[in-house]
């Protein structure tokens, strides 16, 4: 993975945007939501973690997210539709 300006370059995801926040209204224990804005071997693809706790091997999993809202709003931006 690597950051792009545009979305091109030789890796097989291009990042070109991040966002993350709170996904819950509990200020105790608020769930903390992640999303990359990728373009994985060309084509849109929003990756997204609620991961809060470390693990042994020391990574950060991230999965493709389920809003498909969110999802296609991005492939729109992305085809310029």
């Amino acid at each position: 993975m690597q950051w792009s300006d545009d979305g091109t370059g030789n890796h097989d995801y291009n990042l070109v945007a991040v966002y993350g926040g709170s996904a819950s209204s509990n200020d105790r224990y608020p769930v903390l939501t992640m999303y990359l804005f990728t373009l994985h071997n060309e084509k849109p693809e929003v990756l997204v973690t609620q991961q809060n706790q470390g693990n042994p091997e020391g990574y950060l999993y991230f999965k493709p997210t389920d809003n498909q809202a969110l999802a296609s709003g991005f492939a729109s931006i992305v085809n310029h539709n």
